[in-house]
């Protein structure tokens, strides 16, 4: 977690370049960090910075005036690992902070001036000069409406027209039309508002239509009988929320303990407190909504974090707060951090090439933007899109294939790899890439370059064949010949031999893989349906569903050692992954043999209950687990393997429609299971208990066997299709659940087998 020892270094407060303001007196040292001197602001942000005073155990206090007129109080003294690194152990406790709405302020220039006092001096005043930009003359904006908008690039800035900007709060509800000016701002790595001007009439609705449904600013999720009050405003928590640059996380806490005050905040991310937060200021909208509650008064808290220091990823962002009296409450969004060019700090965001336009009415999407890394010369070409968002009333960036940042639901991005190469992915060499389509990034890796990878084998049911594919290319090499129906396969271990049951013939075909050609034909039990070889590659086992029987055939003669006796239609085998057990399941006996290998016998049967009909089965790499695919039941049940006898674990877990096979990634952290009649595959987190389903990946015909890659980032899905009428083999992305390719096979293709790759 090098990001995070990076995070607590940086205490992810201010930029690391200090400005310095000019104290009065000795005793004080104080800088104001944000907003910066002749700064254009609008919107939800902060006054922060640190002070503290150079007579030991003194604390100071920290006012804000606006024009003169004294304003409040600023929350002080958090603590400031960066700045007692560089002042000393004394500069610890020095951080304030508060966060402030400056379209309250009239449009226009304002004087700000911090009075920073202890008490034994005289204040240390700092003044800064701001612009104050009050969009559509409103206070706090409901929505910034850009379906009608339109967006161009006027040197390095952005013009928007024709916005629609909404009033919230208790005025009557108003529109107005505005032209709003977004410029890049290097010290906090955003794209900022700067300038706005009314450009339309305006439409009061104070009468009639009802305003949409919006999120409000104060929202009270507590329970009555929470001690603390509070929420979480930035980030805000939305599922679909993104940060970027430097943002705020900001909110307020009470106790509605009379008489109890809350002794602190710190920020958490990902389940680590970083730092504490200053608090508490005055929040009147917190105390209009809490009237019962006269502390609700002094509630609010906030602090700038610089979210480029994290990765592009989803990340539990959020604060525990604790009371005088020692009780605690933890509050945590999960906004997934959108970092541009995936780097921490861009030297060069460069409009000069760039075009803009409102995508879909919602986002302004930027291309051709030039930007150099700070450290770097290399310059490079991204997209971005940002949003306009309600909780901060300002822009954030969007999660977008293109931006240079691997984001979730993306492989790579450009250049970025996301730490992936072609040896990671499980090749032996080559130049992996990421994937354009007529030069549009597809987000996708790009293997054609790579080498030396696994290969597939397909069987197809109604052209008698089995497909073998090139997994770096997704390309059909060679189509081989084999029995009558064909629809097991398994691969010995040494990758040398495939085994394909002929279902009509009564036979495996033997291939060898390395020629793809047949090399014997071993007659079976009728039917042949599900094979595995046992993992020390001296045993095949057969599964014969209309003779209810396993055939064991001996892999150094190719002959047919013994036949062992299972239950009703059987349908599919596995082995555990040290080789001394097999399991079988048997469609019409709701049950699951489980076979000793050195004997060649069942030990018993596990008994699924009615109505089940399983048929796929797997068992987890741990060896602990079986996971066994109920046709009949729409579920799949779960066997503790580590029991004797072996016993299913709990009720089954209800899935699809007819689901029937099985493949387990080969971390042990996921299950996907293929579901005939509603063409689906899902996916199923192994690494909690319960067992539960994270995604369902649509789109598949009738889908019928299928393989996880390796490295688990692709998972391959045969389409046997109604009636065996579709050709196709899907390759799966398991990072985004979406499809890469369809590749082009024989006609109902039914049972994928991977080869594994040649020795480096």
């Amino acid at each position: 977690m090098k990001w995070l020892q990076t995070l607590m270094v940086r205490t992810l407060l201010g930029c690391l370049v200090l400005l310095w303001g000019t104290p009065s007196r000795a005793e004080i040292v104080a800088n104001w960090e944000t907003p910066t001197n002749e700064q254009h602001i609008t919107g939800i942000s902060l006054i922060s910075g640190w002070a503290y005073s150079t007579t030991s155990n003194t604390p100071v206090t920290v006012k804000i005036l606006v024009d003169g007129t004294e304003a409040g109080d600023i929350a002080c003294c958090g603590e400031r690992a960066d700045v007692a690194r560089e002042r000393g152990a004394q500069a610890l406790l020095s951080g304030f902070g508060r966060g402030v709405n400056f379209s309250n302020l009239t449009n226009g220039n304002h004087t700000l001036r911090l009075e920073i006092r202890d008490n034994v001096a005289a204040p240390t005043i700092i003044e800064r000069k701001i612009t104050a930009i009050r969009v559509g003359g409103f206070s706090f904006l409901n929505s910034l409406n850009l379906l009608a908008a339109d967006a161009n690039i006027d040197g390095q800035e952005v013009v928007i027209k024709k916005i629609l900007a909404q009033n919230s709060g208790d005025a009557p509800q108003e529109t107005k039309e505005v032209t709003v000016r977004l410029a890049w701002q290097p010290r906090t790595q955003t794209l900022n508002l700067i300038r706005s001007e009314n450009s339309g009439t305006s439409a009061q609705s104070a009468a009639a239509p009802q305003p949409p449904v919006v999120i409000e600013r104060i929202v009270r999720a507590e329970e009555p009988a929470d001690t603390i009050r509070a929420t979480l405003e930035n980030p805000p928590a939305f599922a679909s929320s993104t940060v970027g640059g430097k943002g705020l996380v900001s909110g307020w806490a009470f106790s509605a303990t009379a008489g109890v005050t809350i002794a602190s905040v710190h920020l958490r991310v990902d389940g680590v407190n970083v730092l504490t937060i200053p608090c508490c200021t005055a929040r009147e909208d917190v105390a209009a909504g809490n009237k019962d509650f006269p502390q609700a008064l002094r509630s609010g808290f906030a602090t700038v974090v610089n979210f480029n220091e994290l990765p592009s990823a989803k990340h539990k962002i959020g604060v525990e707060i604790r009371d005088s009296n020692g009780v605690s409450k933890i509050i945590e969004n999960e906004p997934t951090v959108v970092r541009l060019g995936e780097v921490p700090f861009l030297e060069e965001f460069n409009l000069s090439q760039a075009k803009a336009e409102i995508e879909g009415g919602f986002s302004l999407f930027l291309d051709k933007i030039r930007i150099r890394p700070r450290g770097s010369t290399e310059v490079r070409e991204i997209a971005a899109r940002f949003q306009w968002q309600q909780s901060c009333q300002c822009f954030v960036p969007e999660s977008l294939c293109g931006n240079g940042g691997t984001e979730p639901g993306e492989e790579c991005d450009g250049a970025t790899l996301g730490g992936e190469s072609c040896t990671s992915l499980g090749f032996n060499s080559g130049s992996l890439s990421c994937a354009t389509f007529e030069e549009i990034p597809i987000c996708i890796f790009d293997t054609t370059k790579c080498t030396g990878g696994p290969t597939l084998y397909v069987t197809n049911v109604l052209d008698d064949t089995v497909s073998v594919i090139n997994t770096a290319t997704n390309i059909v090499t060679d189509t081989i010949k084999v029995g009558h129906s064909p629809r097991g396969i398994a691969i010995s271990p040494d990758g040398a031999t495939a085994y394909v049951t002929a279902a009509t013939d009564d036979e495996v075909t033997v291939v060898d893989t390395t020629t793809n050609a047949v090399t014997t034909t071993v007659p079976v039990g009728q039917s042949p349906q599900g094979v595995a070889v046992m993992p020390d590659g001296t045993k095949v086992y057969v599964v014969n569903s209309q003779d209810d029987s396993v055939t064991v055939l001996n892999t150094a003669t190719k002959q047919v050692a013994t036949t062992i006796p299972v239950g009703k239609e059987p349908q599919a085998v596995v082995f555990a992954p040290d080789g001394k057990t097999a399991y079988v399941t048997n469609f019409s006996d709701n049950t699951v043999s489980v076979i000793n290998t050195a004997t060649d016998t069942v030990q018993h049967a596990v008994d699924l209950g009615a109505k089940k009909g399983p048929d796929g089965i797997a068992v987890t790499p741990d060896g602990k687990r079986a996971l066994v695919v109920n046709f009949n039941g729409d579920s799949f049940s779960i066997l503790d393997t580590l029991a004797n006898p072996v016993a299913v674990i709990g009720e089954p877990v209800t899935f699809g429609l007819q689901p029937v096979k099985v493949a387990i990634s080969a971390d042990g952290t996921r299950a996907y299971i293929s579901s005939v009649l509603d063409s689906i595959v899902g996916v199923f987190d192994l690494t909690v208990n319960p067992v539960v389903e994270v995604a369902s990946i649509g789109s598949l015909s009738e889908p019928e066997g299928l393989v996880v890659s390796p490295k688990g980032k692709r998972l391959y899905v045969a389409g046997f299709g109604r009636s065996g009428t579709r050709r196709d083999l899907d390759v799966i992305s398991t990072i985004n659940g979406e499809a890469v390719t369809g590749i082009r096979v024989g006609r109902g293709p039914f049972a994928v087998a991977l080869k594994p790759a040649p020795a480096p």
